[in-house]
């Protein structure tokens, strides 16, 4: 299947999911906004295609995952996570807002601050 042909299904799938009229559907405005949904997704599909032993209830979780990306078409929103597997959406349009960080780095609430301060210091945000 041809890039264009997965991004259209994407869209309207996401489109139908949202009860819009999916063959009115703007797919490029739907790949921006969504960009780090679609390519986690994609490579979610390309690493179960490859991998004849992929064991999907090990991987279960991934779909929550990818529910977590759909608030960054929200351009002020960040998502602060552990899980590795985020990085899947890191080159992204939206991966400068997936910010994957040690666990330690979010242990105790001054840590937690200051990882939360230098997310926004990097992002130009006040807070």
């Amino acid at each position: 299947m041809s890039e264009s042909e997965h991004q259209l299904i994407f869209a309207r799938s996401i489109a139908r999911q949202a009860g819009f009229d999916e063959g009115r559907v703007d797919v490029d405005a739907v790949l921006r906004s969504l960009n780090a949904h679609y390519e986690f997704e994609k490579s979610r599909l390309l690493t179960a295609a490859r991998e004849p032993e992929y064991n999907v209830l090990r991987h279960r979780n991934d779909l929550f995952d990818a529910e977590q990306l759909i608030y960054l078409a929200d351009p002020t929103l960040h998502l602060l996570t552990n899980d590795v597997g985020f990085n899947r959406a890191k080159e992204s349009l939206q991966g400068n807002r997936i910010h994957v960080v040690q666990p330690d780095r979010q242990r105790g609430a001054s840590r937690a601050e200051e990882t939360i301060r230098n997310i926004l210091n990097v992002a130009g945000t006040a807070y």
